[in-house]
């Protein structure tokens, strides 16, 4: 009994605390089962007060269990919160994306939600990324270089003279 009285509940802070000590109660239980009998009166006694640990230790792993399971629950919620504030952001920032239209910008042509996924279809541009490029052919030379920074510039540019943000 006075092992298990002995567990200082404010010592076990995480999952595997609680069940490292739940296994070591549960083999007290069990060495409990093999201990032979005693005294009648005696017994019901240490049964009692052993048996009161057990349950005050099991009620308070109960309680530790339904707050990290109430945290986590917050957490999520904060969580999806989260997501559907983005979603919304990225849903009114490719409609408005549809209604650019600019030499360096691929065209949105249509937005939607499927699923609790929001998705944008895009115009298909034929070619090579510029990292493809870059790794096929090495460095870009300078004037080349200028070219694809003065296409991305007049694009930022557009984008910001429409008061839009880049995605």
């Amino acid at each position: 009994c006075e092992q298990l009285e002995a567990i200082k509940i404010e010592d076990l802070k995480t999952f595997a605390d609680w069940d490292a000590t739940t296994q070591q109660i549960i083999a007290m239980q069990a060495q409990w089962k093999t201990i032979g009998y005693a005294p009648q009166k005696t017994n019901a006694t240490i049964f009692e007060r052993f048996r009161l640990a057990c349950d005050s230790f099991f009620v308070q792993k109960a309680k530790f269990y339904q707050e990290q399971k109430d945290s986590q629950n917050e957490n999520l919620a904060k969580k999806k919160e989260l997501v559907e504030k983005l979603k919304r952001k990225f849903i009114d920032e490719a409609k408005a994306l549809c209604s650019l239209q600019h030499p360096g910008i691929v065209s949105v042509f249509d937005v939607f939600e499927e699923n609790g996924t929001a998705y944008y279809v895009m115009e298909f541009i034929e070619g090579k990324s510029l990292d493809a490029i870059i790794k096929q052919n090495g460095p870009l030379s300078e004037a080349r270089a200028l070219k694809y920074i003065r296409q991305v510039a007049g694009a930022l540019k557009y984008v910001h003279d429409h008061n839009r943000l880049h995605l």
